[in-house]
């Protein structure tokens, strides 16, 4: 059921530092965003990990998925990843729209 969903946030912590990864099943997207804007560390990881998430649950092969990057503001100090993370989550929940 939840593989149904348009648009899965999945934030994760980072070792003391929040990203979130936002998978859009109808275009088989991994949108990344790291407030810092260190998305290549983990933009491979990430997709490596959902694919083999959704292999496990489903059992389908994930080939298709890919992964973006997406443009956003930058965090300016050491503390508030999580509040923009947060932010960036319940905007794409208001618009649905990436």
């Amino acid at each position: 059921p939840f593989l149904q969903r348009d648009v899965l946030l999945l934030p994760f912590n980072a070792p003391n530092h929040w990203v979130i990864v936002i998978s859009r099943t109808e275009t088989e997207e991994a949108l990344t965003i790291d407030p810092w804007g260190n998305e290549m560390t983990y933009e491979r990881e990430s997709l490596r990990n959902w694919r083999s998430f959704l292999y496990q649950r489903t059992g389908k092969l994930t080939e298709n998925w890919k992964t973006k990057i997406l443009e956003h503001h930058r965090q300016i100090d050491g503390h508030n990843c999580g509040p923009l993370i947060l932010k960036k989550h319940i905007c794409s929940i208001k618009t649905s729209v990436l």
